[in-house]
């Protein structure tokens, strides 16, 4: 058995939609700009998002899909993704628990979380929060095969709740309301903003092919993360992830 630490952090969402990609890729620019070495991988079959990723790290970015990987493959891509750098981030798909089959995880971000012990951010588009929050979190930290729900991230907040909420690590009521409950708190709040360009669909088609987008869209999205999440807090929970297990060493 062969075990190698790899800071790494699974960014999942409530939803499909819910921005975690814009997240990760705002994520990303920031951590470049800190001079960390960042290594990125997505789930299900994401790969204009793959290329974006890739040509932001300049690292190779890997896909992990469980209709072709089995769990090994999955530790052995992670580790390979670790490999010489600070923190390897990892963009979800769709929701949390959203898998191949509707009655199970499998597929699902929650059961790659779970076989590879990996702390999860879980996003929520919330454009006014009230109490009900905590018990849409608590569904899902508590739901069967739940993962290590680390912390939270609110996303798309309205402008006039934007004032309330933000900016981290305060997050006032939310926070009050996850406390009240014992739930993972929020770190951040990204407030619904317009960029000057969007994040191509995941799929990849002749049609909708494309992936160049202009150097001012990645700024802003960084310059947001930046402003409105705790970036130090991600870098710690990352830090707490579980070594990767593997049968043997593989070759650099």
């Amino acid at each position: 058995m062969f075990s190698s630490f790899i800071p790494r952090i699974l960014i999942a969402a409530t939803s499909c939609k819910a921005g975690k990609s814009l997240l990760v890729l705002g994520l990303v620019v920031a951590l470049r700009k800190r001079g960390l070495s960042v290594s990125c991988c997505v789930t299900g079959d994401a790969l204009h998002q793959a290329l974006i990723f890739s040509r932001l790290t300049r690292r190779y970015t890997r896909v992990l899909d469980r209709r072709l990987l089995s769990e090994g493959d999955l530790m052995a891509s992670i580790y390979q993704a670790g490999l010489g750098a600070d923190i390897v981030i990892i963009d979800g798909h769709g929701g949390l628990y959203d898998g191949v089959k509707s009655n199970e995880n499998l597929g699902s971000d929650a059961e790659l979380a779970v076989l590879t012990n990996t702390p999860t951010v879980l996003v929520s588009e919330l454009r006014e929060a009230s109490n009900s929050v905590a018990a849409l979190v608590r569904g899902f930290t508590h739901f069967k095969g739940a993962p290590q729900i680390a912390a939270l991230i609110a996303n798309r907040v309205a402008p006039h709740a934007a004032d309330i909420l933000l900016p981290p690590p305060v997050l006032g009521f939310l926070n009050e309301c996850m406390d009240a409950y014992a739930l993972p708190r929020f770190i951040g709040g990204l407030p619904e903003s317009v960029f000057t360009g969007q994040l191509p669909p995941s799929i990849l088609s002749q049609k909708e092919n494309f992936t160049a987008l202009p150097m001012q869209f990645f700024n802003d999205v960084g310059n947001l993360v930046e402003n409105y999440i705790d970036i130090d807090a991600l870098i710690q929970i990352a830090g707490a992830a579980a070594p990767i297990q593997l049968q043997e060493p593989l070759a650099d």
